[in-house]
């Protein structure tokens, strides 16, 4: 029995696999090889093994390995936060250093609130979200968190101050919202978006939809706060969905790509409006001893320098297209619905309409040599792909070809 208290599930706990070694798009346990096709946990985008990332954060510990934010800064810390502005088309906007993407949510919650506070409106205090949305894992941000609700029942009360809407994106959900903030915007305080549906199963807001959004908001006075942990950084194909979408959110939550994964941080992008307004006062509420510490900025800015260095934008759109020819040419009859957006993809099979056939079939893509990601609800079960940006062309088709034949073996086809 294992002494770490884990929160996987116990019977899974055992199955979990001892890696013994990395490279590229793979990892290795017990002398077996493993096709990751999700990122690790959808943050590695450039994959394993980069000595140079390893040698970034070196020379910072060399430097300055941790410091009290009460008291002192790091050069690393400025440079990366005008880098990152610049890079976010925020120039004129601040940051919040944090640990995850998680924390970047508590953040944000805590902002609206303040500005609200600070502007004279402190009734505004409601956080609406989406009924299927997914925001993380600590208390506020699960208390905003659609999905899987049955999960949270044993350690309720959650934070209170928060309401659930069905996700907008048509007419009929649209015109729900303009209902709902005609009768209470006085009390709202933000609405939080993720711009695709990510850990409920991959969907996402028309751009016309969201232009109706950013109307009602801007009339009303309820900030809008966008959830880029998953998205961010490529994942859909431009450097982050608000840009794809036209918006300028007041708050943005950053994390997975941030760093390829190597070390825990989220950020908190403030428009310059909002942080005007924050910055009132002596301070803002928010603090953990390694926030803002430099061997995390100095792993971002290492990954940030090797986003500019290439079109990652027209690589994964490249690679997006390769994975939709792959799936419809080879996967297309045993699908009932399949999402794809630059290299965030969703498959659903006919055969696999609950938790425990999705779970089976889970087990069986990794004795197959395939780590892949799964998402059960009331309404959809089905697999995540979320491949690196480094995933080659012989790569795809062997992710392709292994849930193929893992398919068909699993239901004798």
């Amino acid at each position: 029995m294992s002494q770490i208290f884990s929160s996987v599930e116990r019977e899974r706990y055992n199955k979990l696999l001892v890696i013994d070694g990395h490279d590229g798009c793979h990892v290795y346990s017990k002398g077996k090889k493993y096709l990751d096709s999700i990122s690790c946990l959808w943050n590695k985008n450039l994959g394993y093994n980069d000595e140079e990332i390893t040698e970034a954060i070196t020379n910072q510990i060399k430097v300055c390995g941790s410091l009290n934010p009460w008291i002192s800064t790091t050069e690393i810390n400025k440079s990366y936060a005008e880098a990152l502005l610049r890079f976010a088309e925020y120039l004129d906007g601040n940051v919040y250093f944090s640990l995850s993407g998680s924390e970047s949510i508590e953040v944000a919650i805590k902002a609206t609130r303040k500005y609200h506070n600070l502007n004279g409106n402190d009734e505004k205090k409601l956080i609406v979200s989406f009924d299927k949305s997914y925001h993380g894992g600590t208390i506020g941000a699960w208390s905003i968190s659609g999905t899987q609700r049955r999960l949270f029942e044993p350690y309720s009360p959650l934070m209170g101050g928060h309401v659930f809407i069905p996700f907008i994106h048509d007419k009929v959900t649209l015109g729900f919202f303009r209902e709902y903030v005609k009768q209470y915007h006085k009390k709202t305080a933000a609405i939080i978006i993720e711009p695709i549906i990510c850990y409920g199963g991959g969907f996402e807001i028309p751009k016309w939809v969201m232009e109706e959004i950013v109307s009602i908001c801007k009339d009303y006075e309820i900030q809008i706060i966008f959830d880029e942990v998953s998205t961010g950084f490529y994942r859909t194909g431009e450097k982050f969905a608000y840009i794809d979408l036209g918006v300028r959110p007041d708050i943005i939550c950053l994390s997975k790509g941030i760093n390829n994964g190597i070390l825990p941080f989220g950020v908190t992008i403030f428009k310059n409006t909002v942080f005007e307004k924050l910055s009132t006062t002596d301070t803002f509420e928010h603090f953990s001893t390694q926030n803002f510490n430099p061997i995390l900025t100095a792993s971002a800015m290492y990954v940030l320098t090797k986003y500019k260095e290439k079109d990652y934008k027209k690589k994964v759109l490249n690679l997006s297209t390769l994975f939709k020819q792959e799936i419809e040419m080879q996967l297309a009859p045993y699908l009932s619905r399949f999402f794809i957006k630059g290299l965030f993809i969703t498959l659903e099979f006919h055969n696999i309409v609950n938790h425990e056939v999705l779970m089976c079939f889970f087990e069986e893509l990794l004795c197959n040599g395939l780590i892949t990601y799964v998402y059960s609800n009331d309404t959809n079960y089905g697999i995540t792909l979320v491949p690196m940006f480094i995933t080659e062309t012989d790569e795809v088709t062997a992710i392709v070809n292994i849930i193929k034949k893992t398919y068909e073996e699993m239901f004798k086809i």
